[in-house]
């Protein structure tokens, strides 16, 4: 889907957004809406969601001049990626992150660091 991997900034607001400031740097994945009621949604498998909304497709992506997102589907972004190198993060990388956090890779590994004393990187 053209545009589906959106990076860019916030320009303004909604009255009841409360996580990103005006300016700050966000993405917006493929995934940019859940019903959160279905069986999937309840336990906590958004990706399955029998009624998503989807970036490019469902809504507006990031070829327009604006875009608008829910802020709970919204992702800071830091400024050590460049625009190209954060894009892919919002659709592939989350597929493997995801995968890593389900499987408890990234807990064992958080764990068995901080035992240690290693730092994480």
């Amino acid at each position: 889907m053209p545009g589906h991997e959106v990076v860019g900034h916030v320009a303004a607001r909604g009255r009841d957004a409360r996580r990103f400031s005006e300016g700050e740097r966000v993405g917006i994945a493929w995934l940019r809406a859940t019903c959160g009621v279905c069986r999937f949604c309840i336990r906590g498998d958004e990706n399955l969601c029998t009624a998503p909304g989807f970036t490019g497709w469902d809504a507006d992506g990031g070829y327009g001049e604006f875009a608008l997102v829910d802020e709970r589907y919204a992702y800071g972004l830091p400024e050590v990626f460049s625009d190209s190198e954060a894009a892919p993060l919002l659709c592939a990388g989350i597929i493997g992150y995801r995968a890593l956090r389900r499987s408890g890779f990234v807990r064992a590994v958080a764990s068995a660091s901080t035992a240690s004393g290693a730092p994480l990187t």
